[in-house]
């Protein structure tokens, strides 16, 4: 089931803001990371993901750590990827910036958009302290939290929104 059609089908209490139609485009101009992109903005247009909170424990995180996730809006997205480091070198590797931890880490989260299903890729944990140069990133230290996106959103729970 792709991840479009699992939020379809699940109607989860989403209190976000989805993204227009010039951010998907912006989005997949800068990006270029195909299918997986393509189906993440195409999420994005179609729910109120972005600035929605999810809880993930340590039962449902593959590395063991559990996940408070905030899902990033479009702004957030291209600042990691063309602003921060490890973002800039990782997005080169083919990893998709989606969502920044809450718990202090400064690990962010990412799409693999290079393994599993192109149209529902794994969530992924990036460590900040895995950078071996300015342009080098010891790939074999990212974690994956989950083995698709749709994995993901069955397995956490959505945090209140702030008041």
């Amino acid at each position: 089931m792709s991840v479009v059609d699992y939020l379809a089908d699940h109607q989860l209490p989403l209190y976000g803001s989805s993204i227009s139609e010039a951010d998907g485009k912006q989005l997949l101009s800068k990006l270029h990371q195909g299918i997986a992109l393509e189906t993440y903005v195409a999420l994005l247009q179609s729910f109120p993901l972005c600035g929605v909170s999810f809880a993930l424990s340590e039962d449902h995180d593959l590395s063991g750590f559990g996940a408070e996730v905030q899902m990033m809006n479009t702004t957030q997205m291209l600042s990691e990827a063309f602003d921060a480091y490890p973002g800039i070198v990782v997005t080169k590797l083919g990893y998709i910036p989606v969502g920044m931890c809450l718990l202090g880490s400064g690990d962010y989260y990412y799409l693999n958009a290079k393994a599993g299903d192109p149209s529902n890729p794994p969530l992924v944990r990036v460590p900040h302290d895995a950078m071996t140069s300015a342009t080098t990133y010891a790939e074999e230290q990212i974690e994956v939290v989950c083995c698709s996106f749709t994995d993901f959103l069955g397995a956490a729970t959505i945090d209140a929104p702030a008041a």
